[in-house]
């Protein structure tokens, strides 16, 4: 069974039948995902939301269970490896204890899940609460919703988000990304809060004494929380002295937008992949990340790029034929030029 990206569609990345079709798998034996971090509670939510009962534990706790010779299951178990960091980790216990793909367990991505996201970069004025709540609202009823990601870079709107956050939050996992430049973001009241955190210094031009006191601040939350995490250049890491730090991944640099590539790439003013590295392959993992909100709480086609991807559409208009086919040529000439794929 694979209902992954290869099988969504292009422009609307619904699809409610992997979840009916493992429900039918499961009806006699138990489903297990194993993970600890995001993508593990993207299907817990998400499966627990359509009725279908699973049990999360951690890698940890998988490699125990299968490497147990004298414990067996009849049914055995169905898992579902939802954790990216360890992918190569859980195959290798998966093959000692000869385990088989697609018989005894799933990748995260063979399941396609959406995850929406609230693009608020360029927002400094106050948020609208009430058009934010009616979109949390409206995303609370997508079937296949793993979770929310907050993109936030002005550190006075977050009271005015978290507000409305709150009154969703046994409902939707909610991921703050933040892109921190100044001093006085709340980042250690947000992860207190066990919210998801992504703390990406990449775009941004954070000094290295600010960088260095946040992560002082937040370094044993880093030790022990797999839901928190940075995200640096290597040139950072160098400049911050940072060496195998918890919690800390290398990530390269790209353009916190690609309107500007892609404008390049299709006037050959540019060829970005001299200058950038490419995944192989050819689908885009940014395409469930849908739907997409603008800072007017309108929706956007894309969440790689800015003006290109801004709409006059409302969440009410998520399936509107206009809005879709609109979403469909920004990823035409996207993919065409290769930019779905930088690292």
């Amino acid at each position: 069974m694979s209902l992954g990206y290869e099988l969504c569609e292009l422009s609307n990345p619904f699809d409610i039948n992997w979840v009916i079709a493992l429900k039918r798998r499961t009806l006699d034996r138990a489903l297990i995902i194993v993970g600890s971090g995001v993508t593990a509670d993207e299907y817990n939510k998400l499966l627990t939301a359509n009725n279908v009962v699973c049990t999360l534990i951690s890698v940890q706790d998988f490699k125990n269970r299968v490497c147990e010779k004298n414990t067996s299951e009849h049914p055995e178990p169905l898992f579902i490896f939802a954790s990216p960091s360890s992918r190569g980790i859980l195959n290798s216990i998966a093959k000692e204890a000869n385990l088989l793909p697609e018989r005894d367990y799933l990748s995260y991505h063979q399941l396609i899940r959406n995850r929406a996201v609230f693009d608020l970069r360029n927002v400094t004025d106050p948020v609208n609460q009430i058009a934010f709540a009616k979109v949390l609202n409206a995303i609370c009823k997508i079937n296949t919703l793993g979770g929310v990601d907050i993109l936030v870079k002005t550190p006075c709107i977050l009271p005015l988000i978290d507000v409305c956050v709150k009154m969703y939050e046994s409902r939707l996992n909610i991921k703050y990304v933040l892109y921190p430049s100044v001093k006085d973001f709340a980042i250690k009241e947000l992860v207190l809060h066990h919210y998801a955190i992504e703390i990406n210094f990449i775009n941004t031009n954070i000094p290295h004494e600010i960088a260095k006191d946040f992560l002082s601040t937040l370094e044993s939350y880093l030790l022990k929380d797999p839901k928190a995490y940075v995200l640096m250049t290597n040139e950072q890491m160098e400049m911050l002295g940072v060496r195998n730090h918890h919690r800390i991944f290398l990530d390269a640099y790209h353009p916190e937008y690609y309107d500007g590539l892609l404008s390049d790439f299709e006037t050959n003013a540019f060829d970005f992949q001299t200058c950038y590295k490419v995944k192989p392959g050819k689908f885009c993992l940014s395409r469930r990340m849908f739907p997409v909100i603008d800072g007017a709480f309108k929706l956007k086609t894309c969440s790689l790029y800015e003006n290109l991807s801004l709409t006059d559409f409302s969440i009410e208009d998520l399936h509107n034929d206009t809005f879709i086919k609109l979403r469909q040529q920004l990823c035409v000439r996207c993919s065409a030029s290769g930019l779905h794929r930088l690292i």
